[in-house]
């Protein structure tokens, strides 16, 4: 069971992309500006965008894509 959740979550992550609305682990709200194999850049508000590290993303905000993205 563990494994299965690793590889849902592995899934999630590789389908991460430019334009994508994200939740942070930390519960940051924002939309994907630029992602590289490790970075990510969220646009978190109106001329604010902060690098996390690509393993810090928890879900999708839409949680019909979040679903798609796990299959």
């Amino acid at each position: 069971p563990q494994k299965q959740e690793q590889q849902k979550r592995q899934r999630m992550l590789d389908s991460l992309k430019k334009g994508d609305k994200v939740v942070t682990i930390g519960g940051m709200f924002g939309v994907i500006t630029a992602i590289s194999e490790k970075k990510v850049t969220l646009k978190l508000a109106e001329d604010v965008e902060v690098d996390f590290a690509r393993s810090a993303i928890s879900a999708f905000q839409d949680p019909v894509k979040q679903e798609m993205a796990e299959k």
